[in-house]
């Protein structure tokens, strides 16, 4: 019973008893009766609690979901079981531009598009199977719009499914846009990079057509007046190409197309190959010029050579151009940072004594095409991107370039890159130098030569005290004369720049123990110098030296692969001294035929890696894919580790570094072939074009040492070179005779190919001579041919008119010496 029934209840019980006989209740009854009545009858103006808290909830709910439902930017349907639409909220009535009479009983599927139609039954089959789904659906309204519909449906009860949907039309239209926008900015950069080589091939080959008719012009009979116009013009030309190579380079960093590669290198070589081009650039300019390295910087390092190398020639390019009077130098230093724990760095510091940057040009010093000043320009010509450039790709190894400078001092710009260590053993590669007296006045030339000999493990000692030998700095306008090196005591090391290094040469010609170098001195230079020093002040007093050729492995067949005539002559004669059976091929197509013949099959084949056509490790790889086997060494130059790996890759077995080390083939040959006894006679090789000629040496003491002069100015390391023939003198003068005829025509198509600006050809002709120089010890045209290969690689302007002159002057010294007829 409820309480506003007891309330009327116990009203009707009151009127009773009042109107019933009298003392049935006492007043005080009644008064009781009254009060509980009127209670109840308040109780009957305030609902059930507890009903009329659920009533309030359950309208409160059914009042925000009715809110949700009509206030919904989303659509909303509500259908059952069959999709037949029940209701619709507004915002769907908006979407599908439809009355909500139109939309009730209409299955829902329906308003979607044929073109969407196999999404449509995916999406309803799997609410179906799973009681919700999600999918983007066209449909199309009723103005006959197509809009792209993004649904979720779900189901809430056995006959109750609730679908809702968004208009995602312009969202999906807006990622169309920005995607067709992304792919025509891509589109935009292909464009921009084709055009930017075709700009560079159109204005390339006209230009290379300019500076090669001028060249050859120049080559002509000319009165005064029309060289100077000439020259003028060549220079203007270069300047145009040096603007563009910069250009070029800018937009490739700008784009985020450089790589970078983290590889091990042999920093003495780069401080080598910088050398040789910073002597030949300050030639005309009485400048001191040293490089002075710390002894604790290590000589094999990861990076990036060619990068490393690109930014150090244009600090010293800008050094040299900016300095008339005075000084450039190279500190190489390594740094740690203890107290912030940062990695080790190499610093390389270029130092000079020029006009310096006024303190407000610093600020903007490293912003595109920008120069000190006005004057730079119209001085020295140049875009103002180098230092841009070289900035860029000093971050790009990890590192940063900053500069310090003060107006009338000099500038002093400091490349700072990582040091990552290359995971090879430092061991010294030679004796040390010994003891060394020095003459040298320049105070900065002195500390870095002093170092050198110290990284070398050599001693400076004063000039009273007997040494190995003695550096002399000479200098540029006052070289000794002939009367002075005549009577010079013990070996002797002359410092002098480019131009007087060519004419102190033919002064020396009669001093087997003295030599010239051109400044900067470097640790390489320094270390090859001392030991060559040492062999000809040793050379009257030598006993025969043993070659330890290996006499177990008579008879063997082995297969050479080497383009290069003299490389493969070289190792041929060294193998047919230890009585191998030796069969040559000048490419890789001929060493697979020749492996192929019906002949006995090789037990071991040496591989030049780098010849023309197939390179040997696509000929390696084509022979393990036929089933052979057999170990294969690699020939090359480039000892470098990536090329190491390449080799492995490719199923190579081991690595002999060129030129050939007697000692090092006879190690290869104890890895890879079997022991056999000897036979009473040596076995001759099967096939071997124009055998090397087997002549006895019948020479004088005199005439060898004629011979061992003229050889060593020409720029043959005689001695050491003389060893990788086993010390046999008349195989060592036929190699250097067929050396001189194959490349006397070098330097002529170094210098066609560069006027032409075609890098590839450089890059071919500078490989082959350096190969077929190393392994006669021609170590001048070494040092020449390895610099120009190195700058093939550098987009930067082919600074080789200066190299190829030394190139075809060295051709000219080995053309002279070959023919000699002692």
């Amino acid at each position: 019973m409820g309480v506003r029934s007891l309330a009327a209840s116990v009203e009707d019980l009151l009127r009773q008893l009042e109107s019933g006989p009298p003392g049935v209740m006492t007043p005080r009854d009644k008064s009781l009766l009254a009060t509980l009545a009127r209670r109840l009858a308040q109780l009957t103006e305030v609902p059930d609690a507890s009903a009329a808290t659920i009533e309030d909830a359950s309208f409160r709910h059914e009042r925000i979901a009715r809110i949700h439902f009509d206030y919904s930017l989303a659509g909303i349907f509500e259908t059952d079981s069959t999709l037949r639409i029940g209701r619709a909220n507004p915002a769907a009535i908006s979407i599908t531009r439809q009355t909500m009479k139109q939309l009730r009983g209409r299955r829902l599927d329906e308003l979607f598009s044929e073109d969407s139609r196999e999404r449509r039954e995916a999406h309803f089959a799997l609410l179906r199977e799973q009681g919700i789904s999600h999918a983007e659906l066209n449909l199309v309204d009723a103005d006959g719009a197509l809009l792209c519909i993004d649904i979720s449906s779900i189901q809430a009860h056995d006959d109750l499914f609730i679908h809702v949907i968004d208009d995602v039309t312009k969202a999906r239209e807006q990622a169309r846009a920005l995607r067709e926008a992304r792919q025509a900015a891509e589109a935009a950069n292909r464009a921009k990079d084709e055009f930017l080589a075709n700009v560079s091939h159109e204005i390339r080959t006209p230009l290379n057509g300019i500076l090669g008719l001028t060249q050859l012009a120049l080559m002509t009979e000319l009165t005064a007046q029309q060289r100077d116009y000439l020259e003028k013009a060549a220079q203007s030309g270069k300047t145009l190409q040096r603007m563009l190579n910069d250009l070029l380079d800018f937009a490739k960093i700008e784009s985020g197309k450089l790589e970078y590669e983290s590889l091990p290198l042999d920093l003495y070589e780069v401080i080598d190959e910088l050398a040789a081009i910073v002597a030949h650039s300050a030639i005309g300019k009485c400048l001191e010029i040293a490089f002075d390295i710390a002894a604790d910087v290590p000589r094999r390092i990861v990076g990036d050579r060619l990068r490393l190398s690109q930014v150090l020639n244009n600090l010293f390019s800008n050094a040299i151009k900016f300095t008339d009077t005075g000084h450039v130098l190279l500190c190489v230093t390594r740094h740690n940072d203890s107290d912030s724990g940062g990695p080790d760095e190499l610093h390389f510091a270029v130092t000079d004594t020029g006009a310096g940057i006024r303190q407000q040009t610093l600020a903007r010093l490293f912003q595109p095409f920008t120069q000190a000043d006005a004057s730079t320009t119209r001085r020295f010509g140049g875009t103002g991107l180098g230092l841009v450039i070289a900035r860029q790709l000093a971050r790009g190894m990890g590192g940063d370039l900053a500069v310090e400078s003060t107006e009338g001092y000099g500038s002093t710009f400091e490349l700072r890159v990582p040091l990552r260590r290359a995971e090879v053993t430092e061991t010294p590669s030679s004796l040390p130098i010994g003891d060394v007296a020095l003459d040298i006045d320049r105070r900065h030339t002195r500390d870095a030569v002093t170092r050198l000999v110290a990284l070398l493990r050599g001693s400076v000692v004063s000039s009273s005290q007997a040494a190995s030998f003695r550096i002399v700095d000479v200098s540029d306008d006052r070289l000794p004369s002939p009367e002075a090196i005549g009577v010079l005591r013990g070996p002797h090391l002359f410092l002098a720049d480019a131009e007087s290094c060519v004419r102190l040469k033919p002064l020396l010609a009669a001093r087997a123990d003295v030599d010239v170098v051109a400044r900067p001195l470097t640790p390489l230079v320094l270390q090859q110098v001392a030991q060559r020093l040492r062999v000809q002040a040793d050379s009257g007093h030598q006993e025969p030296k043993d070659y330890g050729i290996p006499e177990e492995f008579h008879g063997a067949v082995v297969a050479v692969a080497e383009d290069v005539e003299v490389n493969r002559r070289v190792i041929a004669g060294l193998l047919e001294r230890a009585g191998l059976n030796v069969r040559l091929a000048t490419n890789g197509m001929e060493l697979l035929d020749l492996i192929g013949d019906t002949g006995p099959p090789p037990e071991l084949v040496f591989m030049d890696i780098h010849m023309p056509g197939m390179d040997g490790l696509e000929v390696t790889r084509q022979l393990r894919r036929q089933g052979w086997a057999g170990p294969v060494v690699a020939l090359s130059a480039a000892v470098a580790h990536s090329e190491q790996e390449a080799c492995v890759a490719a199923g190579m077995n081991d690595f002999l570094p060129k030129p050939i080390d007697p000692e090092d083939l006879w190690g290869v040959l104890t890895r890879w072939l079997k022991p056999r006894p000897a036979p009473a006679t040596t076995a001759s090789r099967e096939v071997s074009p124009e055998p090397l000629a087997d002549v006895k040496n019948a020479m004088t003491e005199n005439d060898i040492s004629a011979l061992r002069t003229a050889f060593i100015e020409a720029g043959i390391d005689f001695d050491i070179a003389l060893s990788r023939f086993l010390g046999d003198l008349a195989v060592f003068r036929i190699a250097v005779q067929r050396f001189a005829a194959q490349h006397a025509d070098d330097g002529n198509a170094l210098r066609k190919a560069s006027q032409l600006n075609d890098r590839r050809r450089v890059a071919e002709l500078a490989h082959s001579l350096k190969g077929a120089s190393a392994a006669i010890g021609a170590d001048t045209l070494f040092r020449l041919s390895a610099v120009i290969d190195a700058l093939c690689a550098q987009p930067s302007e082919m600074p080789f008119d200066v190299l190829i002159d030394g190139v075809e002057a060295a051709l000219g010294k080995l053309a002279r010496v070959a023919s000699l007829g002692y």
